[in-house]
C-alpha cells in the first residue's frame, strides 16, 4: 500500500487492495470509552510503558491502516519517512491510537488532492513523530483550546466531518503517559503540524 526505499522512506501508491477501514462511528464510541478509562489505567499503564521496547515501523504501520481508505477517498498523497530498526520504549496499542487520530484529523480536514506527511527522527534528546498536512488549518485564536474535551473548531461542519471532540484530548494523555510532549503549528488555510516528542529512556 506504500512503498519503503532503503532508507526508510515511504510513499503511498494505491491502496485498492488494502484491508484497512475508515476511522467511523464505532471510533467515536471507542474515543468516548478510551477517555472513561484513562484514570483508572494511567498509574498501572505508565509502568507497562516503562517495560515495553517496541519497533516503530509496526506501530506507524497499525496507525496508518485505519487511513488508508479515507486518503484515498480524497485523493491525498502520502509519505512516511522512519529509520529503519528504530525501537522505542512505549505501548504500541496506545500509540499507535494516538497517532491514528492524528492522522485521521489530517485527512478529515485536508484538501483533496493534498499532502500528508508521518516523518520520524531520532535525536539525541529522544524520538519526534511528527504528522503535517496540508489542509484547512487552524485559526491562531483555536491552537492552544484544541486539547480541551469536546471542543471542536469548525463547529459549522461538526456534523458533517463527525467525530466527538475527544480525539486529541486523547492524544495528549497518551503522550503524557509515555512522559512526553505534544505541540501544535498551523496556518490558517494552509495546512497543520503536530509533533509529538517522546523519550528514548523509560521514566525514573
Amino acid at each position: 500500500v506504500y512503498e519503503w526505499n532503503d532508507k526508510g522512506v515511504g510513499t503511498y501508491i494505491n491502496s485498492n487492495t488494502a484491508r484497512g477501514g475508515s476511522r467511523t462511528l464505532e471510533n467515536e464510541y471507542t474515543d468516548i470509552l478510551n477517555i472513561g478509562r484513562i484514570f483508572d489505567v494511567e498509574e498501572k499503564a505508565q509502568a507497562m510503558v516503562d517495560e515495553m521496547q517496541a519497533q516503530v515501523a509496526d506501530t506507524l504501520a497499525a496507525a496508518l491502516n485505519t487511513v488508508l481508505a479515507p486518503l484515498e477517498a480524497k485523493g491525498l498523497r502520502l509519505t512516511v519517512d522512519c529509520p529503519e530498526g528504530l525501537t522505542l520504549p512505549h505501548d504500541p496499542k496506545w500509540t499507535a491510537e494516538a497517532l491514528s487520530n492524528l492522522l485521521d484529523n489530517a485527512v478529515k480536514y485536508n484538501k483533496h488532492n493534498g499532502r500528508v506527511t508521518l516523518n520520524v527522527e531520532n535525536l539525541p534528546e529522544g524520538v519526534t513523530l511528527t504528522v503535517t498536512d496540508t489542509g484547512i488549518g487552524i485559526p491562531q485564536a483555536d491552537v492552544d483550546r484544541v486539547f480541551e474535551r469536546f471542543y471542536r473548531v469548525d463547529k459549522s461542519h461538526s456534523k458533517e466531518i463527525g467525530g466527538t471532540g475527544l480525539g486529541l484530548s486523547i492524544v495528549q494523555w497518551i503522550v503524557s503517559l509515555h512522559n512526553g510532549q505534544i505541540t501544535v503549528h498551523s496556518t490558517y488555510g494552509q495546512g497543520t503540524l503536530v509533533t509529538v516528542a517522546l523519550p528514548t529512556q523509560p521514566s525514573a
